[in-house]
Formats: C-alpha cells, sequence, structure tokens
C-alpha cells in the first residue's frame, strides 16, 4: 500500500485524514496487490499525517506553507490469511492548512481623567480547534490606534496585534475607546438678600460650588439669576439656578468639553433677611363730646413690592381710649414674617370742648346799690346734655370800676364772669353791659332765656321799675297791682 497525495485539510490539532478518506491506495486495480487468490486478507485502519502542525517552509512562523508526509498510521493487514503476509507501505503526501483565528480586541469605556490611555482592555479569540487556548499563540500581545495616548472625551480605536502562529491565520479585529466625560455636581451656596416680596436671587461666581474636576481643572458659572423656594424671609431656603453650557467660563487651559455640566444648581443655603419697616400707631384729634372716643389701626413705612399694612397680620394697637379731655397713648406692637419692625407711638388727643360763660347784662335805679352778683350768668356750649353741675368753682360776677361809674349810664362790658373751671372744657368768659337807670325812667328787666334754633322764642318779664323823688316803684308782681305809667316824650314816667 502507500499513502495518497494530494490530501489537504485545515488545521485542526491532529494527524487525521479528512474525514472520508483513508489516506491510502493499492497497487493493484481494486485489490492488495500481493494477495495469493483464495486468501482472505483486507485493511484496516487510516494512514495519518506525519504531525498535527502546518508544515512551513524553513520550519518558521512567516514561511510558506507545505506538504508534508502521510505514512501508514493505523493501516494493517486484517482476514484470516493476513498473518501470511508481509504489508509493505510507501508514504504519501499532503498539506495541513491553517485555521481563521479571529483576534478582536475588546471594547474599552473610561471616564475622562487626564490621564492618556495605554494599552487595551485584552482580545477576545474565535476559532481555536481542539480545545486550544492563547497559549498555543507566538509573539507579544500588542496594541496601537488612536486609542495610544488618546486623553480627551471622545472614540477611539483600539487596533490589536503582535501575536503570530504557524496553525492559524491571524485576523486581527479593531475595538472601540470610549472616554465619557467626567460628571460635574453643582449647587448654590450663600445666596443671600433682603426681602424684596419676590423669589428672585442674584448669585455671584462664589455664590456656586462646583465639584468633580479633574486635576487643575476648573470653571467658574457666569449666570447670576436664579429663584428661591419662596418669597418669604428665612433661612436655608432652596435657591434653584437653571444652567446651560453657555453660563460656565472655563479656568486656564480647562476643556470644558471633558466634563458632563450640569444643567441645574441647587443647594438649600439662600437666605432672606427681613426687610426694615416702621410702623406708626394712628393718632386722632377730637373734641370733647362727653362720649368715649377711640383711635385704631396703623401706617407703615418700608414696605417693599407695593405691599400694604395687611401683609402685617401680626401687628396690633392697644390704648387710645378715653372719654375726657386729655392725651391718650395708641400702640403698636407684635412681629411681621418678613419685617423687622419699629414702633413709634401714636395718640388720641380729645381736646376740650369751648363753653361760653356770658355774665348777663344787667341794670339798676340811679338810688340803688349793685346787687350781689348782678344777673348771674349764662353758659352755652355744653355736650351731651351735661350741665352746670360738671363745673368746678361758683360763677361770680363783679363790677371792676364800680367806684368809677356812678352816674346814670351804660356801661359796655362792666360786668366781668369769672370763677368756674373744668378738666373738659375751654371756659370762656364774655363780659356782660351794665346799666344805670337815671330817674323817672322804667327799668324792664327781661328773664334770661335760651331757645333752640328755628323754634320761636318765648320771653318772660322779670320786673319794671322806676325811681322817682328817691323812691322806687315796682309795677307788677311785687309792687301796685294794676299800677300804670304814662312815658312822655322824653321817656320819662309821670
Amino acid at each position: 500500500l502507500s499513502g495518497e497525495t494530494g490530501v489537504d485539510k485545515t488545521y485542526d490539532g491532529t494527524t487525521r485524514m479528512p474525514t472520508g478518506v483513508t489516506g491510502y491506495v493499492s497497487a493493484g486495480a481494486g485489490s492488495l496487490a500481493g494477495v495469493i487468490s483464495g486468501d482472505t486478507v483486507s485493511v484496516i485502519g487510516s494512514a495519518a499525517f506525519a504531525s498535527a502542525n502546518v508544515e512551513r517552509v524553513g520550519g518558521v512562523v512567516s514561511g510558506a506553507v507545505t506538504a508534508l508526509a502521510i505514512n501508514q498510521g493505523t493501516v494493517a493487514l486484517s482476514g484470516a490469511d493476513a498473518g501470511t503476509y508481509n504489508l509493505s507501505w510507501t508514504n504519501g503526501s499532503g498539506t495541513i492548512n491553517p485555521a481563521s483565528l479571529s483576534v478582536r480586541a475588546t471594547n474599552s469605556v473610561k471616564t475622562y481623567d487626564a490621564i492618556a490611555y495605554s494599552g487595551g482592555n485584552g482580545v477576545a479569540y474565535s476559532g481555536f480547534v481542539n480545545s486550544e487556548t492563547s497559549s498555543v499563540l507566538g509573539g507579544t500581545l500588542s496594541y496601537s490606534g488612536t486609542s495610544q495616548g488618546a486623553l480627551n472625551v471622545g472614540s477611539y480605536v483600539i487596533s490589536p496585534a503582535g501575536l503570530n502562529s504557524s496553525n492559524y491565520n491571524l485576523n486581527f479585529v479593531d475595538g472601540a475607546l470610549t472616554i465619557s466625560a467626567a460628571p460635574i455636581t453643582a449647587s448654590t451656596i450663600a445666596v443671600s438678600k433682603t426681602y424684596d416680596g419676590t423669589t428672585v436671587a442674584t448669585l455671584e461666581p462664589l455664590n456656586y460650588l462646583l465639584t468633580g474636576w479633574v486635576g487643575s481643572d476648573s470653571a467658574s458659572v457666569t449666570k447670576t439669576s436664579g429663584t428661591f423656594d419662596n418669597a418669604n424671609a428665612g433661612s436655608a431656603k432652596t435657591v434653584t439656578v437653571s444652567l446651560t453650557n453657555s453660563d460656565y467660563a472655563a479656568a486656564g487651559s480647562s476643556n470644558l468639553s471633558n466634563y458632563s455640566l450640569p444643567t441645574s444648581a441647587t443647594g438649600a443655603a439662600g437666605t432672606i433677611n427681613k426687610a426694615n419697616a416702621m410702623v406708626t400707631a394712628n393718632s386722632s384729634k377730637v373734641t370733647y363730646n362727653g362720649n368715649a372716643r377711640n383711635v385704631t389701626g396703623f401706617t407703615a413705612t418700608g414696605l417693599v413690592n407695593n405691599e400694604t399694612t395687611v401683609a402685617l397680620t401680626g401687628v396690633s394697637t392697644s390704648g387710645g381710649v378715653g372719654t375726657n379731655a386729655g392725651i391718650y397713648t395708641h400702640t403698636a406692637s407684635g412681629s411681621a414674617t418678613n419685617y423687622n419692625l419699629s414702633f413709634t407711638a401714636g395718640d388720641l388727643t380729645i381736646e376740650k370742648a369751648n363753653l361760653n360763660v356770658m355774665a348777663n347784662n344787667d341794670a339798676r335805679l340811679l338810688t340803688q346799690s349793685d346787687a350781689v352778683n348782678f344777673a348771674g350768668v349764662s353758659l352755652s356750649g355744653f355736650v351731651n346734655g351735661e350741665t352746670a353741675a360738671v363745673l368746678t368753682g361758683t360763677a361770680r360776677v363783679s363790677r371792676p370800676n364800680a367806684s368809677s361809674d356812678v352816674v346814670a349810664s351804660k356801661y359796655t362790658g362792666a360786668l366781668q364772669a369769672s370763677g368756674l373751671s373744668s378738666s373738659n372744657y375751654n371756659i370762656n368768659y364774655t363780659a356782660g353791659d351794665y346799666t344805670i337807670v337815671p330817674s323817672n325812667q322804667l327799668l324792664v328787666r327781661i328773664t334770661p332765656v335760651s331757645n333752640t334754633y328755628g323754634t320761636a322764642t318765648a320771653y318772660g318779664l322779670a320786673s319794671v321799675e322806676y325811681e322817682s323823688g328817691g323812691t322806687v316803684y315796682s309795677l307788677g308782681s311785687g309792687g301796685v297791682a294794676g299800677s300804670s305809667v304814662s312815658i312822655d316824650s322824653s321817656n320819662l314816667v309821670s
């Protein structure tokens, strides 16, 4: 027998013939050469390659693939008469071709760290036969491509290389390096303002805290407007700012494209300080009227955003209540959510009412003496039904010039009233006239009377007198009943 020639197979890590190939041929057509007719002899087994490996010219990995011997392998004679024969074998030849092996670079992902990328993330193999592993490969795994030295955010190529094998055709497949942006966190800090009735927050770069920078990289936030969680005064308030990439300013050579910049900044470190406001209790000035009077309410200055005293729900007033003439303090007190309050007192001033005390006009006959207190006084201006009982003192009427005003005449303003006082009335005295009536003239006295405007006045006759020859005559009550007198053209009584 002889081994076949021209047998090809793909490397499978064994010396076996390809499937369906025995690897030998007989020298005779259809029979074993040299077997005596009638003997029972057959062939069993299979020829084998002289080596399981790919044969290369010069025995080097880079050498061309060449044929190698096909030897007897397990080929043997079988049958009843096989023992009477010797098998003669001539080697054949065949070729083991390299198998295909894929070497794929494993993808790598990293977050920007300012460190240049080097090497790779290993490789994945596809195509090993006969349970072989990378240990059968020669050379040293290495990497190239745009990934080597890559620093900034982006996608790069990892190209594997450096391995070799006599038994495999290596197919190197690129992998990818992805450098993702480093995350930055942003918060607002130490934002403050004085209460202005709005949620508007005004910020400066120092009001932002940015963390997550790599190495010496940094940036500042240029946006100056944000929002408080509500408009009321307080501390630990949340301040939120909406941001875009254009709101960041890189410091130095910092490359902001290597960072994932936040779209908002928030923090619970905001403070809205109370505004200052002055609260003044209302004042009022009224005139005594005998009833209880009061003043209420207050005004405020320093309120913001068109706010009114309605916003000062915690403020109330007290005092400012009185009946009698005087000054009654009216005070405001309390607190407000959004204002530091200072207070100024007001007052209720009840001014005295005006009371007119008029000395009643009076007269006497020439021979008579002045009457004590003359005709008394008339009072006008009382309020709330009050009378002279509310006054202090006793009304007196005097005639200061009595010693000089002695002749018959009318003395205007001669009677002076005095003697009264009041805590609720300004007493205004009005002088009365005094007349000394000459002899033989009638002195007619009318009873003092007061009346309400719009009604008829009823006058009363107090007395009618005259003096003649030193004698005083009274007509009517207390005088000569039914008496009558005549008055001539000179106004004299006869």
